[in-house]
C-alpha cells in the first residue's frame, strides 16, 4: 500500500511540474513575443468587466480560436479590437451580422448590457470566436504576470522541488553510508577468520 501511495505521489508531482512548466513557458513566450498567451491554438484572454455576465463573469479566462468572418453568425461570442480604441480587447455576443457586398461587420452586445454596442465591429477587428471559458482562472493568470505571482507560482514551487530532491539525495547517501558501515565489520570479521 505504501508503494501505491509513493507512485501516486510521484505521478502527481510530475503532473504538477508539467503544468507549471507549460504555464511558465506560455507566459514567458507571450511576454517575449509581446502577444497573448496561447495554448494549443487557443488565445487566452481575461474577462475584466461584467458585461458578459452570467456567461462570463469578471476573472474568467476565455479561450479564443481564429474564425473567418464569414463563419461568424448571430449568437456567437467573439473577441475583437474595439473599433474606437484598438488597444482595448472586448468579448461580446454578435447581435447582428451586417453584409454590405464583400464587407462584413458585426453589431455586438454584452449579455448584461441593455443596448447594442454603438460602433459596428469591422471583420478585420475580429480576433476570433470564444470556444470555452474557465471561471476565475483569469485571476490566476493576471496574478502570475505580477512579481508576487511569479514568486508564488514559479519560484517557490521550483525551490520546493529542488529542496525535495536534495533531501532525497541526502537520504540516499546516508543509506549508502549505513550500508557500508554494516558491511565493513562483517568483511573485517570474515578476514579475521570469524
Amino acid at each position: 500500500m505504501r508503494l501505491v501511495f509513493k507512485i501516486l505521489g510521484n505521478v502527481l508531482t510530475i503532473i504538477c511540474l508539467l503544468l507549471v512548466a507549460s504555464g511558465v513557458f506560455y507566459l514567458i513566450k507571450a511576454r517575449l513575443d509581446g502577444g497573448v498567451p496561447q495554448v494549443a491554438g487557443h488565445a487566452l484572454y481575461v474577462v475584466l468587466s461584467g458585461s458578459m455576465s452570467p456567461a462570463f463573469d469578471p476573472g474568467s479566462l476565455v479561450a479564443v480560436v481564429p474564425a473567418e468572418p464569414a463563419a461568424v453568425s448571430k449568437g456567437d461570442v467573439i473577441t475583437f479590437k474595439d473599433p474606437n480604441d484598438p488597444a482595448k480587447i472586448v468579448t461580446h455576443r454578435v447581435a447582428e451580422v451586417i453584409r454590405d457586398g464583400t464587407k462584413v461587420s458585426f453589431i455586438t452586445k454584452g449579455d448584461a448590457n441593455n443596448a447594442d454596442d454603438r460602433t459596428p465591429v469591422p471583420a478585420a477587428n475580429v480576433l476570433g470566436r470564444v470556444q470555452f471559458a474557465v471561471p476565475y482562472a483569469g485571476f490566476v493568470v493576471d496574478f502570475v504576470k505580477k512579481p508576487a505571482g511569479l514568486v508564488l507560482f514559479i519560484i517557490l514551487p521550483s525551490l520546493a522541488v529542488i529542496v525535495s530532491e536534495l533531501i532525497h539525495l541526502y537520504r540516499l547517501l546516508r543509506q549508502e553510508e549505513e550500508k557500508a558501515e554494516v558491511e565493513e565489520p562483517v568483511k573485517a570479521g570474515a578476514e579475521a577468520g570469524f
